[in-house]
């Protein structure tokens, strides 16, 4: 069973009772895309509960959505039944962000993640099923809402070819990580960041997947690793059809915005004209030219290897990376330390979970 939450009160609080029967009819037209492709779906209000599952209704609150959750789970594995996967219709006006506690003694607080809708306990850091965010805007606007249920309609609608070559699009100090990352992607090209002329842009115009590793040293002029006079801005048409995993931004339909990057000039915007899916951690302060690898690159490259399993989902090939991190690290010194554990927490889905890549 793959649920979608959309919390009906909320949503007309935020909208308006005109423009939430516009979402609601759009999410309608999604689940009956994604049963059409196979992709069995029910919507679902927390304040309402699943009565046909004898669940009750929750508060939209972290601790009582999770409770409700691993109910749901439990009822339809009585009944030989799975949960799959959770999409969550709205941001955290709508539905908060689950607030964990940070394993590392540093500044940045609990962490802000969707991964505490889908522990299977408390004490594993890994997803039970599989979990994604439609974000709204901030402030409230209903077309981002709209156009993320109209993408993911349109996808499972008609879904795209797997083609194209994957692309890393990579800052200077993190190129040679971004080359080790992509290993498991045969052909897979590293692109220095912001694009150096038009011939570089052309090049990550019709990509099937676009890999960014854009960490950086956030008070440089060189954010990128670059010196600052040796790149340029530079225009080009925005790519057709593109898919984004980053580990340093947020991708939104018709919008690429880095959260740790300068306010202009960043020349990277072309990159998110249109992009279903992506994967959000915390930037990363580093002073030196050449970074080592780190937990987000491992969870990059088992991305990129569950890519070779025919059909698999964005929130299945996101589990299968978390699964290889884990192995890894394990293998390497039997345990995890606080910033793996952190990393393993910290990825965000946004997007349908379902939509295969």
């Amino acid at each position: 069973m793959n649920l979608v939450l959309l919390a009906q009160e909320p949503l007309i609080t935020h909208y308006g009772a005109a423009e939430s029967t516009r979402i609601g009819a759009a999410l309608d037209a999604l689940i009956t895309a994604r049963s059409a492709a196979g992709i069995v779906s029910q919507r679902y209000d927390p304040e309402r509960g699943l009565p046909a599952l004898g669940v009750a209704p929750a508060a939209l609150q972290e601790a009582a959505l999770v409770a409700q959750l691993r109910a749901i789970d439990i009822a339809l594995r009585e009944r030989h039944m799975s949960l799959a996967s959770l999409l969550i219709v709205g941001g955290p006006a709508l539905i908060p962000f689950g607030r964990l506690l940070s394993p590392l003694a540093d500044r940045d607080g609990p962490l802000l993640s969707d991964c505490s809708y889908a522990l299977a306990s408390p004490g594993v850091p890994l997803s039970a099923w599989a979990v994604g965010r439609m974000p709204d805007a901030n402030p409230p606007w209903p077309g981002l809402l709209l156009a993320q249920l109209e993408a993911a309609y349109a996808q499972h609608h008609r879904p795209r070819p797997r083609i194209g070559d994957i692309v890393g699009f990579s800052s200077a100090q993190w190129q040679d990580v971004s080359a080790a990352a992509l290993k498991a992607a045969p052909g897979a090209r590293v692109l220095l960041a912001p694009p150096a002329d038009a011939a570089m842009l052309a090049a990550i115009l019709n990509p099937r997947l676009v890999v960014c590793n854009l960490h950086g040293v956030r008070e440089a002029a060189a954010w990128y690793g670059q010196l600052p006079g040796r790149w340029r801005v530079c225009g080009g048409p925005p790519p057709r059809r593109c898919r984004c995993v980053t580990t340093n931004g947020l991708v939104q339909p018709g919008l690429l915005r880095w959260t740790h990057c300068p306010p202009a000039d960043n020349g990277v915007g072309a990159a998110g004209e249109r992009c279903d899916n992506v994967y959000l951690q915390p930037g990363v302060d580093l002073r030196r030219d050449r970074a080592p690898s780190g937990e987000s690159d491992l969870l990059v490259a088992g991305f990129v290897a569950a890519l070779a399993q025919p059909g698999i989902s964005a929130g299945n090939a996101l589990r299968s990376a978390q699964a290889h991190m884990l192995r890894n690290v394990l293998s390497t010194r039997g345990r995890l330390d606080g910033a793996e554990t952190k990393t393993l927490l910290s990825f965000l889905l946004y997007g349908d979970p379902t939509l295969e890549v």
